[in-house]
């Protein structure tokens, strides 16, 4: 039995990084030539990508609400047959988040060790990795990360999901990202995602890349940074 799970998930005081998510976009030059796109065109490549990452936000959605998830996928013969979720009272929820999982874990077996038209591959055999493990990590990209004062002030919450590439040397390149943060004061949130950038950028070189075969490559991680207040709090008119 092969199985994944989110019990790294963790909330700590008033920000929490949380479930990571991995994208897989690997550079072909960084392989054997052999590798190939297979039956599908480039443009279904890079349509079953855009799916992957809208399934990881409503994966991410639905977790957000349960901090002691888990699942693991059940495989018979190779073949995933089932998800076993652990921590989600609600059956709605519980069964729409097998529904996702499922579809996700579909979607990347059929973009296995493809490239889209510029040599860049979705799915690696083996995923970036912290050197100090993720839960290590953790509890130091939280501990560097600071609640924007005004951010706090006005009670802004919500989530970063910074996106960025892991390269061959385990080093960071290509930021970018992309919030689910509702306000009017844009500024705030532009300091707001500028924490987070910093924080993760922060951590280049304490990386191990990703692996197609013997191979390392450069690979996409996303990670939702989540800004959350601890205490109830009153909103102040704008």
């Amino acid at each position: 039995m092969k199985h994944a799970s989110y019990e790294d998930y963790k909330r700590k005081d008033r920000l929490t990084v949380s479930g990571i998510l991995i994208f897989i976009f690997t550079s072909i030059w960084c392989l054997p030539l052999q590798a190939q796109h297979g039956n599908k065109t480039f443009e279904e490549i890079e349509k079953t990508q855009d799916d992957i990452e809208d399934l990881y936000v409503e994966i991410y959605g639905i977790i957000d609400q349960y901090p002691d998830v888990s699942y693991h996928y059940m495989y018979t013969d190779g073949e995933m047959t089932s998800v076993m979720i652990e921590g989600i009272p609600n059956n709605r929820d519980k069964k729409q988040l097998e529904v996702y999982l499922i579809d996700m874990e579909q979607l990347k077996k059929e973009i296995a060790n493809l490239r889209n038209r510029v040599g860049v591959y979705y799915v690696a055999d083996t995923e970036p990795r912290p050197k100090m493990g993720y839960e290590a990590f953790y509890d130091q990209l939280i501990n560097s990360i600071k609640y924007p004062d005004e951010a706090e002030d006005r009670a802004i919450e919500g989530v970063i999901y910074v996106k960025f590439l892991i390269d061959a040397t385990g080093e960071i390149d290509h930021i970018s990202t992309s919030e689910t943060l509702e306000t009017p004061a844009n500024w705030i949130v532009d300091d707001m995602v500028k924490e987070a950038v910093r924080a993760v950028k922060a951590t280049s070189g304490e990386w191990i890349p990703a692996k197609v075969g013997v191979y390392p490559v450069s690979h996409w991680v996303v990670l939702p940074v989540q800004f959350k207040l601890k205490e109830p709090y009153f909103t102040p008119l704008y």
